[in-house]
């Protein structure tokens, strides 16, 4: 996603939404098994970080047009998306490592 100077990778979004699917998933699994996943810690450090890049997408879309937005407000959106993408992989990584033996057994 482009809009002059603000940049989000669209890699980085593509990983949010497939762990966010994968985690779906795998609390249907589990639900299936009368099982409830609750969400660990990197997923919460996760959901904390992407609220904030999002609240500065949607920050310097409408301050921009008022233009209010800052140049570090601008800068900061790229880093938050590609660090949102780091810590989905960390959270599904640790889901599936977590869930593992559930997983194998729904898969029998």
């Amino acid at each position: 996603i482009r809009m002059k100077d603000l940049a989000v990778p669209l890699w980085a979004v593509f990983l949010i939404v497939i762990r966010e699917l994968v985690i779906g998933g795998v609390r249907v699994i589990a639900g299936a098994q009368g099982k409830v996943l609750s969400a660990d810690k990197w997923g919460k450090i996760k959901t904390a970080i992407q609220l904030i890049a999002i609240m500065a997408m949607v920050g310097v879309v409408v301050l921009r047009d008022h233009a209010l937005a800052q140049p570090w407000m601008i800068k900061a959106v790229y880093p938050l998306t590609v660090l949102c993408a780091v810590l989905a992989l960390s959270s599904l990584a640790s889901y599936l490592s977590q869930y593992r033996a559930m997983l194998e057994k729904s898969w029998e």
